[in-house]
């Protein structure tokens, strides 16, 4: 997988304030070897949305299990992402998770509400501001290609098989 400065200082951000513990962090690895083994050929073909999805959730699992819980079943209000978000990292990484919570399926949304609709309501856009739908989340769908269709919810049920393992 190819990540940007700025994405890695995002997850930097999201797991450090996590507050793991060595052991904690140690089983994240675990999790991480066994989701990211893949097959010779297909290396370096990770999609950036699914990476930072499954590291998020890995850390998740452990850091705050409410919130790993709720991605995984596509039931995390977009009000309580915005909360834990402001109590977890900074400035422009709430959007920018939030913006990777909704495009992966972990939010309890209408399907019928546009990302803009959603994310005035939570206040991560004015109200009387105009915005390119195509461009709010255009980096985090070409970035993700089937993480709509893997999602949290599979990385969620992936994770917990191999939390099982020995």
């Amino acid at each position: 997988m190819e990540l940007g400065q700025s994405r890695i200082r995002n997850i930097s951000n999201l797991v450090g304030s996590l507050r793991l513990t060595p052991r904690q962090i140690q089983e994240v690895f675990r999790i991480l070897g066994h989701l990211f083994e893949i097959p010779e050929d297909r290396k370096g073909k990770l999609r950036w949305c699914i990476a930072v999805g499954s590291i998020a959730m890995a850390a998740l699992k452990f850091g705050e299990s409410s919130v790993f819980e709720s991605l995984g079943a596509g039931s995390l209000e977009p009000e309580d992402a915005v909360k834990f978000l402001r109590q977890t990292v900074c400035g422009y990484e709430i959007e920018w998770w939030f913006k990777i919570f909704l495009t992966g399926r972990g939010m309890n949304v209408r399907e019928d509400e546009t990302a803009e609709a959603i994310m005035k309501r939570v206040g991560l856009i004015e109200p009387d501001r105009v915005v390119d739908l195509h461009g709010l989340l255009a980096e985090f769908q070409s970035g993700c290609g089937d993480f709509r269709a893997v999602g949290f919810p599979e990385i969620q049920q992936k994770i917990q098989q191999i939390s099982q393992w020995t």
